[in-house]
């Protein structure tokens, strides 16, 4: 859309998706316009546009990983699966073993 100022047609967007069947696209994008983050015009071709919900990214940081496990207070947590899991998670983001 941004190369080429109108939208991709379903076999178009299929193609760069790498998927054989435009129904599957097609079943795709009628859920995303469902969530509310595409709209189209009925009956118009190449009519597909980001909603503003569609063009706002969704973005976890590590930043924000470390604050919600500090959050939590794991030093607290009495549950072993859980305490392991973030402290596992803590530690990797720590060492850069998660990016």
């Amino acid at each position: 859309m941004e190369d080429n100022g109108y939208a991709p047609t379903i076999r178009e967007t299929a193609e760069a998706l790498m998927v054989s069947s435009s129904s599957t696209i097609h079943s795709h994008i009628n859920t995303l316009i469902r969530k509310g983050y595409l709209t189209h015009t009925a009956g118009g071709v190449r009519t597909l546009a980001l909603t503003k919900k569609g063009k706002r990214p969704k973005v976890v940081t590590q930043a924000g990983i470390m604050r919600w496990i500090q959050d939590q207070g794991i030093e607290q947590t009495h549950d072993a699966k859980v305490y392991k899991l973030l402290s596992d998670l803590q530690e990797g983001i720590q060492s850069g073993r998660i990016c």
